[in-house]
């Protein structure tokens, strides 16, 4: 990562840091759920295989909109795997080569929208005047199925 030379900065994360990133990164935590947004930056095959498996046959609750951006060579490994009608039967829109906060992909979501992704966080409320929740993945994948903001704490505590 340093080309060979010792790093001439150090710097901790701690659990603490990272709470407060997500904190920091969330605009409401209303509980009505609109939208999951995953995959900012894309989607890798291996990522869609915890997707597939957190999701265990369940659906997306009908009134969340769930959307995984990747790029397009993912998507055609997607199809070879069968895993893109797998996803699209549970509920899950696929968006390839691009991110939903900047083009008109998303529909008109009513309520939070939430993403595992920081950045995604940062951009969405500027771009697509939306609130969001931040959380891992698993939190994502549990609220879209319930249709509701959900946290596991236990993600975010201290070791």
């Amino acid at each position: 990562a340093c080309g060979g030379r010792v790093p001439t900065d150090r710097h901790m994360i701690t659990v603490a840091a990272l709470r407060t990133a997500r904190d920091q990164l969330t605009t409401s935590t209303n509980a009505k759920l609109g939208a999951i947004s995953l995959g900012t930056p894309h989607y890798s095959v291996p990522e869609f295989a915890r997707l597939i498996e957190l999701l265990r046959d369940r659906r997306i609750h009908p009134d969340v909109h769930a959307y995984v951006n990747t790029g397009r060579s993912v998507a055609h490994e997607l199809d070879l795997r069968g895993w893109s009608t797998r996803l699209a039967d549970a509920g899950v829109q696929l968006v390839t080569d691009t991110c939903t906060y900047i083009t008109p992909v998303m529909a008109d979501i009513h309520g939070t929208a939430m993403t595992d992704s920081a950045k995604w966080a940062y951009y969405a409320p500027g771009n697509l005047g939306l609130d969001v929740a931040f959380g891992s993945v698993e939190d994502c994948v549990e609220s879209a199925v319930r249709g509701e903001v959900v946290r596991d704490e236990g993600v975010w505590a201290d070791a």
